[in-house]
């Protein structure tokens, strides 16, 4: 029956129905093989291979490698198969937790994008709401950023708090002259304007391998 319909779907035209599907019908048997599955843009002209993670300057990075060349694979929920991506140069960019929650609010919750049981909700009721999320699985933007690409496969991880130094020597590496500029961004208060002290320590235990990983401190 799901097969039967994937197949109406692709057959369609209908991009959004077809991925609907492909994460309730494929993406479980992968886990089940343990196959991990990752957002991937990937190229074998420049020979790299970049972890996207939502809110960590996707959208500047993305125009950067399109300049370049359009890459052949850019997609979500791709099984990352070791061995296809051999000799690629792997690399992902890493943000403080604390303050990449703060950007979903603004930008997701607060515009009325995504997550409609936080609209008109503060703050605190947004990172109840994460809390309730399997943190491993749930959508990307919430997702842990650890379980956004391979920790033990990796060749470069940038931080968006050095982003214009960390993605030249990304470009640099991958042989491509850019103009590193950050797009994207949503203007908002310093983040620890948003947090009481309960609510750092919540998102602390909630995100601790994500900080354990990248050294970040509140």
């Amino acid at each position: 029956m799901l097969e039967n319909r994937l197949r109406r779907y692709v057959h369609s035209g209908d991009v959004r129905g077809a991925k609907f599907l492909y994460r309730k019908l494929i993406v479980p048997v992968y886990a089940l093989a343990s196959i991990p599955v990752y957002d991937i843009t990937s190229s074998s002209q420049y020979h790299y291979t970049w972890f996207r993670i939502p809110k960590n300057a996707t959208h500047s990075i993305m125009k950067l490698l399109n300049e370049a060349a359009p890459p052949e694979l850019s997609s979500s929920y791709v099984p990352y198969f070791r061995n296809a991506h051999r000799g690629n140069f792997k690399f992902c960019i890493l943000r403080n937790p604390w303050d990449r929650l703060v950007s979903v609010y603004n930008n997701k919750v607060e515009m009325k994008l995504m997550f409609p049981e936080c609209w008109d909700k503060d703050f605190d009721r947004f990172i109840d709401f994460v809390s309730q999320q399997n943190l491993r699985t749930c959508d990307a933007h919430l997702r842990l950023q650890t379980a956004l690409f391979p920790s033990g496969d990796i060749d470069f991880v940038g931080r968006i708090e050095r982003f214009e130094e960390d993605i030249l020597k990304v470009m640099e590496k991958l042989g491509i002259t850019a103009d590193v500029t950050q797009e994207g961004r949503i203007d908002h208060p310093d983040y620890h304007t948003y947090y009481t002290a309960a609510l750092r320590d919540k998102v602390a235990r909630m995100y601790e391998a994500d900080i354990r990983y990248g050294g970040y401190s509140y």
